[in-house]
């Protein structure tokens, strides 16, 4: 949208990427931190490329949260969020994804809500 300012299929992925990485790192979009201003996309990319997920998680999760999903959830996140329109995946894409992600993230809750036989 920024650059045709026209609203297609991908400019709403790209919106839903943001909101993803808002709901992974309980930030909004554009905050301040340390006296400087960031976007979400500005600020998680390069602690992403340095493999930090546990940096960006939202800490009201305590760190009760599969890393893998995580991952999963950062990945589809940037790739929706990609500069260029053609490299973002198609919504259902981003979806069936999620779903995985989903799935994954429900495994590790029940493995770690369940009490020991101890």
């Amino acid at each position: 949208y920024y650059s045709t300012n026209r609203v297609t299929k991908k400019s709403d992925v790209y919106s839903f990427g943001v909101v993803l990485l808002e709901l992974i790192t309980g930030r909004p979009p554009m905050f301040a931190a340390s006296g400087e201003r960031f976007h979400i996309i500005g600020w998680v990319t390069p602690i992403i490329a340095r493999r930090e997920i546990h940096s960006i998680a939202d800490p009201k999760l305590n760190g009760q949260y599969n890393v893998n999903s995580m991952w999963k959830v950062a990945d589809v996140a940037l790739s929706c969020t990609s500069e260029t329109a053609d490299a973002r995946p198609r919504m259902i894409d981003v979806v069936n994804q999620l779903k995985k992600a989903l799935e994954e993230e429900t495994c590790y809750q029940q493995r770690t809500d369940t009490p020991s036989s101890e």
